[in-house]
């Protein structure tokens, strides 16, 4: 396994979140949104690392639940498509705000979401009990 330095990761997120919003701008349904984003992230995962039609309405139940840092909460919850929450915790995270969005499968494990004030998207990946969001870790509570 390959490791890569924090300035290695921090310049493949930005890449992949340019890459990201280019593949995306334009789609009006979530099945044009997730197939835009699969043929722009084949370049990052390789053929094998996509998900086809039926494997993205697999169970979701699998990433439900609270994710936790210091400063800062995820809640994942399933009630019509995976959905993603923020909760800051603390004075200094606090004054930043909390945000929710849907997230869109990609792969078994990467997710793509658009922050709505922004109109940005964001790439979540789940590993394990963890999950990776902005070039930050939150574990499962």
């Amino acid at each position: 396994m390959t490791t890569m330095t924090h300035t290695a990761r921090r310049a493949a997120l930005s890449d992949l979140t340019a890459d990201l919003d280019r593949a995306v701008r334009g789609h009006a349904s979530d099945a044009t949104t997730a197939e835009a984003v699969s043929r722009a992230l084949a370049p990052y995962l390789g053929a094998e690392g996509l998900l086809t039609d039926e494997q993205r309405l697999g169970d979701p139940d699998r990433y439900v639940g609270a994710y936790t840092r210091v400063g800062g909460r995820i809640e994942i919850s399933a009630a019509d498509g995976l959905r993603l929450r923020y909760v800051p915790e603390g004075p200094i995270a606090a004054s930043f705000g909390g945000y929710e969005f849907d997230l869109t499968p990609v792969s078994d494990r990467l997710f793509v979401g658009r922050v709505s004030d922004t109109g940005l998207w964001s790439p979540v990946v789940f590993e394990g009990d963890y999950i990776h969001m902005g070039v930050r870790a939150y574990r499962k509570a």
